[in-house]
């Protein structure tokens, strides 16, 4: 068993772990808000231009998309808004004609957005 003579810890923003067999993960939502707005904007045109999806799908997705991307951003973000949301857009998508491209970008927006899903 380890022993530790600890006087002063201090952690500055950072994740901190100790003790045997402890670790720590940090999911850092702020840094990337530039990135998922980025991605959201590829996302939104990449479903605009699916040929296969009807214009009013493709409409409503779009609004999703970014209502979702919005919520993500705030300070506070609704989890069930988000979810509800998201879990949406998981059943358009997937029953959607998909293009390389479009699974690609859907893929890197979804990893901003699945830290907040309730």
């Amino acid at each position: 068993m380890s022993q530790f003579n600890i006087n002063k810890v201090e952690n500055n923003g950072g994740a901190q772990s100790i003790g045997d067999s402890s670790s720590a993960t940090v999911v850092n939502n702020h840094a990337g808000n530039e990135g998922l707005a980025d991605i959201t904007k590829q996302l939104i045109e990449l479903i605009s231009q699916n040929s296969d999806m009807p214009q009013d799908t493709q409409n409503e997705l779009s609004e999703a998309v970014s209502a979702v991307s919005e919520q993500a951003q705030e300070d506070k973000p609704n989890k069930t808004i988000i979810g509800a949301l998201f879990g949406t857009i998981e059943k358009v998508i997937s029953v959607a004609e998909k293009t390389p491209a479009l699974i690609s970008v859907y893929d890197k927006w979804k990893t901003f957005i699945e830290p907040f899903i309730a």
